[in-house]
Parts: C-alpha cells; sequence; structure tokens
C-alpha cells in the first residue's frame, strides 16, 4: 500500500536515507527538476549551472520569493518607501512554482489557476485545494 508523505520529505538527500524503505512512498512536488515543465526549464538550467546539481523545491519556493521582491522593486524602484513597495507588489506574480497574487489585503500570495483566474468562490462546486488557502501574515504597511 502507498503512502503519501509530505513535500518536505522529497528532497534527494531524504529518499536516498531512505533507501528500500522509500519505494511505494509519494512525495508531492512543487517541481519536477528532471522533467520540469515550460515554465520551469530556465530556473532548473540557471540552478543546475550555479549549484551542480538539480533543484528541489525549496530553491525554486526561495527563487520565487526572491524574484517576487525583485520584480516589485524593480517596479517600485530601489529606494522606494515601504507603501510603495507593497503597491508594487499587490499584483499576480507567475514562479516557477505556482502563480501567486498579492492583491489580498492580507498579501497570503492566494495561488491564480491556470490561465491566470482566480480560484472558484467557496460556493462554487470546484473548491480550492488546501494548499491554495490565503495565509495568515501580516498586512503589508508603512509602518
Amino acid at each position: 500500500m502507498p503512502i503519501i508523505s509530505v513535500h518536505g520529505t522529497a528532497t534527494y538527500e531524504t529518499v536516498k536515507a531512505m533507501g528500500e524503505a522509500a519505494d511505494n512512498i509519494i512525495h508531492p512536488e512543487f517541481i519536477v527538476s528532471e522533467d520540469p515543465l515550460p515554465g520551469q526549464k530556465e530556473f532548473v538550467e540557471t540552478f543546475r549551472k550555479e549549484y551542480g546539481k538539480l533543484p528541489k523545491h525549496f530553491s525554486a519556493v526561495g527563487w520565487d520569493a526572491v524574484m517576487a521582491l525583485a520584480a516589485g522593486l524593480k517596479a517600485a524602484g530601489a529606494d522606494a518607501p515601504g507603501d510603495k513597495l507593497c503597491s508594487a507588489l499587490r499584483r499576480p506574480y507567475q514562479g516557477v512554482t505556482s502563480g501567486y497574487d498579492f492583491a489580498a489585503p492580507d498579501m497570503g500570495g492566494r495561488c491564480r489557476w491556470r490561465g491566470g483566474t482566480s480560484p472558484p468562490s467557496p460556493s462554487s462546486s470546484a473548491a480550492a485545494p488546501a494548499w491554495c488557502a490565503p495565509s495568515r501574515r501580516r498586512r503589508c504597511s508603512s509602518t
């Protein structure tokens, strides 16, 4: 019987250390570097050239966070005050692992569904997956 694991176990080091015990364990992934999606190929190749190995999801979500912030800084200006940077960040961003949308008041980064659309409303028959739920982060403010 297969075991479904959490995404944190899907590292090369963890699976290798598990040996044969890793058989029949399903490890969820945000990125499969051995066969990346079209929007992930450039990141995978850049990472491989820099570090000499393939990235896993921790590297990919870290990249997404830094690149989303870089896009906000580019739009607002490097010396922009906090409120201007927050305004620049409050827009959709397509990362290598997911689409993000920081427009919500809590800037939780709710993901966008394929095609750039918003997740279905709670009253819809198609519910957003649990991993797509808004977080409980603090609001971005200039104070």
